[in-house]
């Protein structure tokens, strides 16, 4: 009977590591901007090469939210600065946090200047290569910008990385007040919460018979008018059932607190209904 509870231990702590390791913030973080990009379906036609949008792509999110800060861990590892990847001492994560906030800024250069400025290069460069009024018409699409769902998600996708990025330095602040918090709920918390605000707006804003193809296959696609309701319970049940399994996972392998959980939880919510008033 006691080999049977102690072999039943066993596999909950693996089942508690394997979600900390699937939840790792950065991973977290990169789904909340794929969510964004990929969710909201954008024809390729609407996509021309000199948008903006087309130059955001996945792979800069997941370099500078996920392979940045593991670099700079294993880098720390390396140097002996750190004694654990998993950072449990205030005094590790005063280090380790350097690299996801490098990540984070990252992402969010790559968003508000990199971006565009691609897309300006790449119009030049048609420039050289299209006759005058194709060349014309193009110009003003891109300086008028006039379809705006366009704008509408390229506003929700730069909000996202600003709002990841800011809750990454107060999450700093609060480490080198000696105040430790879980990083994973608060990157679970604003990706939940950033990721709603974002679909919401664009759903909301964009006129029906102007919106996107919603949401690969998701329950409130094609829904018409009727999507609040869905998009709102898929949030309550798939972000709360993740909130919750994370909880779960880093009470089980004793990483932290409920107050420091719930302090990461509080942290993850604020930034993005703070970022609501602006």
């Amino acid at each position: 009977m006691g080999e049977q509870h102690s072999d039943q231990r066993s596999k909950v702590a693996l089942l508690a590591k394997i979600v900390s390791i699937i939840t790792f913030p950065g991973f977290v973080a990169a789904a909340g901007f794929w969510l964004l990009r990929e969710g909201v379906y954008v024809s390729e036609d609407l996509l021309g090469e000199n948008v903006v949008v087309a130059h955001l792509h996945f792979s800069g999110a997941l370099f500078g939210y996920v392979l940045v800060p593991l670099f700079f861990v294993f880098f720390l590892l390396w140097l002996k600065k750190i004694d654990s990847i998993k950072m449990p001492l205030l005094a590790d994560r005063k280090w380790g946090f350097l690299g996801a906030i490098v990540g984070a800024l990252q992402v969010f250069v790559m968003t508000w200047v990199d971006a565009p400025e691609r897309a300006g290069r790449q119009l030049k460069l048609l420039s050289k290569q299209l006759d005058a009024s194709t060349m014309s018409t193009l110009r003003d699409l891109y300086s008028s910008r006039v379809d705006q769902r366009i704008v509408l998600l390229e506003e929700e996708i730069q909000a996202y990385t600003l709002v990841v990025l800011v809750g990454l330095l107060l999450m700093y602040v609060f480490v080198l007040l000696n105040r430790k918090l879980s990083i994973h709920m608060c990157a679970a918390a604003t990706t939940v919460a950033q990721s709603f605000i974002g679909m919401f707006h664009l759903y909301d804003r964009i006129p029906e018979e102007e919106q996107f193809v919603k949401s690969f296959g998701m329950p409130w696609g094609g829904w018409g008018n009727d999507w609040e309701f869905p998009l709102v319970l898929a949030f309550v049940l798939f972000g709360g059932g993740l909130l919750g399994l994370i909880y779960w996972a880093r009470r089980k392998e004793k990483a932290h607190s409920h107050g420091e959980l719930l302090g990461g939880l509080l942290l993850g919510f604020g930034v993005p209904l703070l970022g609501l008033l602006f």
